[in-house]
């Protein structure tokens, strides 16, 4: 199933830049030309709000993985307990939070590996066979995402593409969003694309 496709429009506004989709597809694949996974193999995604977080989630869809999406506020103590606890291969992050991902690797003694995302040249084009994100079967975790609770260690959630889906179905039988509406995300959420 094509997830994500080039609509011939405009996908996200950020800071006032238009990104069409196909531009956002071109990142997304940029990130995953760096990450070899296997299918539903985790990659940590700690940066704050930007279309960088997006390609990043959808180049790790690209690659058959698992997102656990994680707020940019964590400290080092609370991102080493993410790691323990769902053992990513990879982490994205950036200048802004490199040193905290650092730390915490530091502090789990993990081999996890460190992609800044701020050392990304993403005017270099990589090849692309595929102008879509196609998405494992329906079965297959997409994200983790940790949810605080009123006692004791957040909890990872898994969600499944079926999961995604039946969100956006509801949300389109309904006519709550149509083709022409625009949607405010709020990230490290999962995006809903229409």
């Amino acid at each position: 199933m094509n997830f994500i496709y080039d609509r011939k429009k405009t996908a996200v506004v950020f800071k006032n830049e238009e990104y069409s989709y196909e531009k956002l597809i071109k990142m997304s694949k940029k990130m995953s030309s760096l990450m070899e996974l296997q299918k539903e193999e985790r990659v940590a995604i700690f940066m704050e709000n930007r279309v960088e977080y997006m390609s990043s989630i959808l180049g790790v869809w690209d690659k058959k993985g698992t997102c656990t999406n994680l707020d940019a506020g964590y400290d080092a103590d609370q991102l080493a307990y993410v790691f323990r606890d769902s053992s990513p291969k990879y982490i994205l992050t950036s200048n802004e939070n490199i040193e905290i991902a650092k730390s915490a690797k530091e502090l789990t003694k993990s081999n996890i590996l460190i992609i800044n995302i701020d050392e990304i040249d993403f005017t270099k084009e990589v090849e692309i066979k595929n102008m879509s994100i196609e998405a494992l079967d329906k079965d297959a975790v997409a994200v983790m995402l940790y949810t605080s609770g009123t006692t004791g260690n957040p909890k990872g959630v898994m969600l499944t593409y079926d999961n995604l889906m039946s969100n956006i179905e509801a949300v389109k039988e309904i006519d709550l969003v149509t083709e022409s509406d625009n949607i405010l995300a709020m990230l490290p959420s999962i995006m809903y694309y229409l």
